[in-house]
């Protein structure tokens, strides 16, 4: 199956993108010093997850992204890695490490759920957005009011075939857009903040945001 990397030059706020879509326990150790080391001047990294259902049931997690704010992107096909490294366990166990992206408890929940993996340091875009009062909620809404960045959501790429044997191109740029734009508008609300905020993060770590009728 081997890994595939992928280089685009994208231009504004999303400059060059470094993509490694990684199926293997030994590519996932490597890919996790990566991520680490792209953690050294920000502790921060993009996170969501991509799954399937079937017949109205929800599939395990097919795939784990994780994307630090310099457009480096690892989509990490769970479904493919028969031992998931204790690596991995660390990365997203670390606290000091924010995972940010938008509905994040609820995908850790999923990946304790179908692999064991705790994730910890989770931090919701929305309850970010509400302090410096931004109106959008999605992903795709807060990317434009803060990047002016237009995210192509296609439904028939999200609801596609995301334990196939080889993901298309359109399924990579998805799923690592998903993760790298989480920590651009990120950093984008975190200039707002200002330091008393920053220095206040805790808590809104691993809080679920609250569903609204």
């Amino acid at each position: 199956m081997g890994e595939q990397r992928m280089i685009f030059n994208r231009g504004g706020p999303l400059g060059r993108q470094e993509i490694r879509v990684i199926s293997t326990a030994a590519g996932c150790r490597r890919i996790v010093n990566r991520l680490y080391q792209d953690c050294q001047d920000c502790n921060v990294l993009g996170f969501d997850c991509e799954w399937e259902t079937y017949q109205g049931h929800r599939q395990p997690v097919s795939v784990l992204q994780l994307a630090s704010p310099h457009g480096f992107c690892a989509v990490i096909r769970l479904s493919k890695i028969n031992n998931l490294p204790w690596e991995l366990q660390s990365l997203l166990m670390d606290r000091s490490i924010f995972k940010v992206g938008v509905a994040t408890s609820a995908d850790a929940s999923k990946l304790l759920q179908d692999y064991g993996l705790e994730v910890r340091g989770c931090c919701d875009l929305r309850f970010l957005a509400e302090r410096i009062g931004l109106t959008q909620r999605s992903l795709a809404g807060l990317a434009e009011e803060t990047l002016s960045i237009i995210m192509v959501k296609d439904w028939r790429v999200s609801s596609s075939h995301w334990d196939a044997a080889y993901l298309s191109e359109e399924q990579i740029r998805y799923a690592a857009d998903d993760a790298y734009i989480g920590a651009l508008v990120f950093e984008e609300i975190f200039r707002y903040l200002g330091h008393h905020d920053a220095n206040r993060m805790t808590v809104w770590l691993d809080k679920p945001y609250p569903h609204h009728n």
